[in-house]
């Protein structure tokens, strides 16, 4: 008597599969057990040092936070000493995070505007570096800029500022930069670039104040032309 031969289904074969590697797992387990363990024990390990990190990691950077917002909180109140200070220390401890980034722009804006030019350029340029944030870093090359443009380097100090007018997202920044461009040009009697310079800002900004800085400079540029020539 010839036995029916029944086709296996491929959910029978699945639970196949699954029984053979479940018996191997099993087999394994009693086999390597220390094995076994000790990767469950290092995968816990590594689980709970990276929950620490980042925990911690979370922790500074809130600290760094506050203390930035104390901070700026002793520039308003004119305790700029103490200020600095702060800034200083954040700069230092979270350096390359975005608290101590902000804090390293503060220091450089203080450093510049209290006449330490060398140190703001060093502080500028580390920041042209390091920082990414749209603001920060366009904001920094001008800043450089500035320094030389007081240090008597008027190339480097258009050479920033262009910098900084290709990164500024927004027209207003842009035209701002643009203006000192063009009073540099204006002392160096390239009158026709500073010109430019003047219509460029005027088609492309409708800030008002902004808008009659460069017409009554364009104005005033163009009777100094008829002047002086150039």
């Amino acid at each position: 008597m010839k036995v029916k031969k029944r086709k296996i289904t491929k959910k029978e074969l699945k639970e196949d599969r699954f029984t053979k590697s479940m018996k191997k797992l099993i087999f394994l387990w009693h086999e390597k057990k220390p094995l076994f363990i000790g990767v469950i024990v290092g995968v816990v390990v590594i689980a709970a040092g990276l929950s620490y990190f980042i925990s911690s990691r979370r922790r500074a950077f809130n600290d760094a936070n506050e203390r930035l917002t104390y901070s700026i909180i002793l520039v308003l109140n004119g305790n700029m000493q103490e200020a600095y200070n702060q800034f200083d220390f954040i700069a230092k401890e979270y350096y390359g995070t975005l608290p101590g980034i902000k804090a390293l722009f503060y220091l450089a804006n203080m450093d510049f505007q209290s006449g330490q030019i060398d140190r703001a350029k060093d502080r500028f340029t580390t920041l042209t570096k390091l920082a990414k944030d749209r603001f920060i870093r366009p904001s920094s090359y001008e800043g450089l800029a500035q320094c030389y443009e007081q240090k008597g380097d008027m190339n480097l100090a258009i050479e920033n500022y262009q910098k900084a007018e290709e990164l500024f997202e927004y027209n207003a920044f842009r035209a701002e930069v643009l203006l000192n461009i063009a009073r540099i040009y204006e002392t160096q009697r390239k009158f026709s670039d500073a010109e430019k310079i003047y219509k460029e800002v005027l088609n492309m900004v409708k800030t008002p104040g902004l808008k009659t800085e460069a017409l009554q400079r364009l104005k005033m540029l163009q009777g100094l032309r008829q002047v002086l020539g150039g």
